[in-house]
């Protein structure tokens, strides 16, 4: 082999025809022997590589069981510690990805990324395809079997789960629940948005088995003829528009007004 660099113990051992390999750290790239362009930085970094090429991988036992897997990058200690085959797959971060073994093009950024919360065997992605994790712990979900395959998938923010290929997910559950703003720094529902939103169709969950205690309204049509429609211009950019003041709105039928809790300003359901 030609152009190779080792610092340490034992790095770069079993290497015979592999060129550009750069190892540092006790037992590095312990077993390559014709994978070429490999970087491992760390102890056991990369140790089972032995024909992968183009990996990259900082911080001990960091890609530690690559076989043949190529183009991975890995930071952080144990960092797809469990890669075999799996290629393309970039992963920061202590433990991001640690037991990924086949799955190519996945990223995973933060403390635990794509392993979950390092003991339900369910939330660690191991064969997941072209899956994104961003977050601490940000995982599958464990609702899907783990021998079941995962492809695009999105995964973003602590402790966010996706179980559904094709699905992006944004927070967590319960004390990790996010709101999410658009145009708007401090959110106060699931999602806010400042400005307009084009859709082709909007759907309201609405099926009888979602609900109990139903009865029927009583002057409901009094009531619709009671709200007041007023034209205005809205105070942030002047633009005219139409619509209801939800104050007056609150005096007719206060359960189709929300308050925003933390700015007191209202709005119609």
């Amino acid at each position: 082999g030609a152009g190779n660099t080792a610092n340490g113990r034992s790095v770069l051992f079993s290497n015979t025809t592999g060129n550009n390999n750069t190892a540092n750290g006790s037992i590095a790239l312990y077993s390559n022997t014709t994978g070429s362009n490999n970087t491992a930085n760390g102890m056991g970094a990369l140790f089972s590589n032995t024909t992968g090429d183009v990996n990259t991988a900082n911080g001990g036992g960091a890609l530690r069981n690559n076989t043949t897997g190529n183009d991975n990058v890995a930071s952080g200690a144990d960092a797809l510690f469990s890669n075999t085959t799996g290629i393309g797959n970039t992963a920061n971060g202590m433990g991001a990805l640690f037991y990924n073994t086949t799955g190519i093009y996945n990223a995973a950024f933060g403390k635990n990324a794509g392993y979950g919360d390092g003991t339900t065997v369910d939330q660690q992605s191991v064969i997941d395809n072209y899956a994104t994790f961003l977050g601490y712990q940000a995982s599958r979900d464990a609702s899907v079997l783990n021998t079941t395959p995962l492809t695009n998938i999105t995964a973003i923010g602590k402790n966010a789960r996706v179980g559904a290929s094709n699905t992006i997910v944004l927070g967590g559950t319960g004390a990790d629940a996010v709101n999410v703003g658009i145009g708007t720094a401090s959110p106060s529902e699931k999602l806010e948005v400042n400005g307009n939103i084009k859709a082709t169709a909007f759907l309201y969950s609405s099926d009888r088995r979602l609900k109990h205690n139903i009865m029927t309204c009583e002057g409901a049509l009094d009531k619709i003829e009671k709200f007041r429609g007023v034209s205005f211009i809205w105070n942030e950019d002047n633009s005219e528009d139409i619509g209801f003041i939800a104050q007056e709105v609150e005096k007719v039928e206060p359960r189709l007004v929300v308050t925003n809790k933390q700015t007191g300003l209202k709005s119609v359901k």
